[in-house]
């Protein structure tokens, strides 16, 4: 029987101790286990339309010309915590967390003070590059309801931006 030049026991036992075998033996374990929860990037969106009544939602803050604007990069709040903010201002308002279930007046209420506080926490300069003339809070709605898709969009409030005065020479 021909010898190897290398020792067999020796090699496996190197390749579990380095970090690239490691990889290659969690890589194939998570191709086999697929994308099941809790190991999955998104487990709470991966059955939409699976169960009979889902939706999701997504607050967006849009432009006069309705074109969405990068929160993160305007006011460093993603759209994610942005909503939740929302949320805990509708909670104070309103007394519930459930846009479809505060009353028009209320919604709009908390809405404008939402983007009253965006406003204060705003990067200047971004806002400026923008030069939006207007904010509007929207929550976008994706649902699946007893088979039928549709993506709704609401309109919560709008904020017209104050315009920046033009400075006065100096004589």
């Amino acid at each position: 029987m021909p010898t190897l030049p290398f020792s067999f026991p020796a090699a496996v036992k190197a390749f579990w101790r380095h970090p690239a075998g490691l990889c290659a033996t969690l890589g194939v374990a998570l191709v086999i286990i697929g994308d099941k929860y809790p190991l999955s990037n998104f487990p709470m969106y991966s059955n939409l339309g699976k169960i009979e009544d889902t939706s999701a939602d997504l607050m967006l803050i849009t432009n006069e010309a309705d074109r969405p604007l990068p929160m993160s990069k305007l006011f460093d709040v993603g759209s994610a915590q942005g909503k939740k903010r929302f949320e805990s201002i509708l909670q104070k308002v309103a007394g519930t967390k459930e846009y479809e279930d505060a009353p028009p007046d209320k919604r709009r209420a908390a809405g404008e003070a939402f983007l009253a506080k965006l406003w204060e926490a705003r990067d200047e300069d971004d806002v400026e590059s923008f030069n939006p003339r207007e904010f509007r809070l929207k929550i976008r709605t994706v649902a699946m309801r007893h088979g039928v898709f549709s993506d709704t969009t609401t309109e919560i409030a709008t904020m017209t931006v104050p315009q920046p005065q033009p400075k006065k020479p100096t004589p």
